[in-house]
């Protein structure tokens, strides 16, 4: 779990965007929720305003993205890309998350400052996010993570490497990825689950990075390799690969029990 403070960290991204808004979303409420699901490129969904009420938005992205933490330099991407993957960043912290169309569940979470469910205390807001998650997937199976982060200087390369407060654990390994973003406004959770997970994108992508220097490169990758290739689980009940899932149908659904465990 990371968070930036809108104070503390820039506002620019590595990527130009798309120069096409993403396709008009579709809202509909929920309770007090207002819930969203917008589909584009990674870079230009980054982009979209944040409404200053309890709201959600789940992501659909159109082209595969390696999408980089707002403390990650882009040299720090040493090696090849796919065909066709975006470049692009975020604003909270943290390491880089690999995005491909149907591959994954991404839901952002907004909640005012004055709102009831709003806290000043990160780890509490963290473990508020994950135990929604946790009830709305599979709460006799999964675990919130209460400690501290594990692997700090992988999880600033990539961010399923490490697994920080607030996250949820299936079978020990990290299933739902949280970082948070703050401002005098809201409090903003991006939220990540795989749908299905290949590391080799992000092990190639960071192939020479130099982000524990103190190490040596060999034996960094060897426990990025490790982790990302042991260290991550699939939402249960998740599809084979060659069977996408659509935002208009489980992923929507799975939207709006999250708000509804939320309050």
């Amino acid at each position: 779990m990371w968070v930036d403070f809108d104070d503390q960290t820039g506002t620019g991204y590595i990527g130009a965007g798309s120069g096409r808004p993403p396709a008009a979303p579709l809202q509909f409420e929920t309770g007090s929720w207002q819930i969203e699901i917008a589909r584009g490129r990674a870079d230009d969904l980054h982009r979209l305003e944040v409404p200053t009420r309890r709201f959600a938005r789940v992501h659909e992205v159109s082209a595969p993205a390696l999408v980089l933490g707002s403390r990650q330099d882009p040299r720090e991407v040493t090696g090849p890309l796919p065909d066709g993957t975006e470049l692009a960043a975020r604003r909270s912290g943290g390491g880089a998350v690999w995005l491909a169309p149907g591959a994954q569940v991404w839901i952002d979470l907004v909640v005012p400052v004055g709102d009831p469910l709003h806290t000043a205390d990160v780890r509490a807001a963290a473990a508020m996010v994950g135990r929604a998650w946790a009830d709305a997937l599979a709460p006799e199976q999964t675990v919130v993570w209460d400690g501290g982060m594990t692997e700090p200087e992988l999880s600033r390369v990539a961010c399923f490497a490490g697994v920080g407060p607030g996250e949820v654990l299936l079978d020990g390994r990290k299933l739902v990825g949280i970082s948070q973003r703050r401002n005098s406004a809201v409090s903003r959770f991006q939220c990540v689950a795989y749908l299905r997970w290949d590391p080799e994108v992000l092990l190639a992508a960071f192939s020479g990075s130099g982000r524990a220097r103190s190490e040596p490169r060999s034996e960094v990758l060897e426990r990025l390799s490790s982790v990302l290739r042991h260290g991550v689980a699939t939402l249960p009940g998740s599809p084979p690969a060659t069977r996408p899932i659509t935002t208009s149908g489980d992923v929507t659904d799975l939207a709006g029990s999250l708000v509804a465990h939320l309050g």
